[in-house]
């Protein structure tokens, strides 16, 4: 059902306006001729609109978060890919994760793997370490200004 649902909802839709004042004061006893008939043209395309992408909460490893970024999970879109919609819809989670992502991307562009990239952070801060430990050491070096040294 859902399906066809969705299918209907793309097909344009067109409700004609025709007021006919003529009529509306007819001695007909129908109920039909007392009242005008009146129809509404709409023309376009009434889809429903896309839901926003979703990032998922609970990233185990940072492994799982840097898929998400750059590949996506299910049917959902790569965070990388984002618009200013999508990041909305995701605020707390998205700048919460972009201090990794960025991260990430500066020591992939810098000629590493993304894979050798994550193991250097764990190196450093642990692999037991839960992700939210790690965003928020490495949250706390980008405000104190330190950067990130160790691992460029």
């Amino acid at each position: 059902m859902s399906s066809s649902v969705n299918r209907l909802t793309t097909i344009p839709t067109r409700i004609r306006v025709n007021n006919d004042f003529n009529n509306l004061f007819s001695t007909d006893t129908n109920n039909s001729s007392r009242f005008p008939s009146t129809t509404y043209e709409v023309t376009g395309n009434l889809e429903a609109r896309e839901k926003p992408a979703q990032l998922r909460k609970n990233q185990r490893s940072l492994y799982a978060l840097w898929n998400e970024f750059e590949f996506g999970v299910g049917s959902d879109k790569p965070a990388k890919d984002y618009n200013s919609r999508d990041r909305g819809a995701n605020r707390y989670l998205y700048s919460k994760r972009k201090i990794f992502w960025d991260l990430v991307v500066l020591m992939v562009n810098r000629g590493r793997e993304a894979n050798d990239a994550i193991d250097s952070i764990y190196k450093h801060y642990g692999y037991k370490t839960p992700v939210s430990t790690i965003i928020k050491h490495l949250q706390k070096e980008r405000m104190n200004g330190t950067g990130y040294p160790q691992f460029l």
